[in-house]
């Protein structure tokens, strides 16, 4: 059985308004916004302070899959890293959280 209700328009479908603020970016006042509940100055300097310091970490030290990381290993560092990129945090005293939570859980598998 076949309808007779049109299809709608490509437009329509398409909803511009809605795929531009997802895809094209953030606008000037929310970039501000983000900026100062980050407490950072500008976007130059999240891309080379806490940014850049985070990129170098995972590079440097990376993790690897097997049979002694596990994933409740890889949520520590992830609430880690996601505490000093989103709150702020400090880097160091999170990430030394973290390893002490990592390295307590291979304690219990030796």
């Amino acid at each position: 059985m076949t309808t007779s209700a049109p299809f709608p328009s490509l437009a329509a479908l398409e909803n511009a308004a809605e795929f531009q603020p997802r895809h094209i970016g953030i606008d000037a006042a929310d970039e501000a916004h983000m900026l100062s509940v980050i407490g950072e100055a500008s976007r130059r300097a999240l891309i080379d302070g806490i940014a850049k310091d985070i990129v170098d970490l995972t590079t440097e030290y990376g993790w690897t899959g097997g049979p002694y990381y596990t994933p409740a290993m890889s949520t520590a560092l992830t609430d880690a890293v996601n505490r000093i990129v989103v709150e702020g945090a400090d880097a160091k005293s999170e990430l030394s959280a973290a390893q002490s939570t990592m390295q307590g859980m291979l304690d219990t598998l030796q």
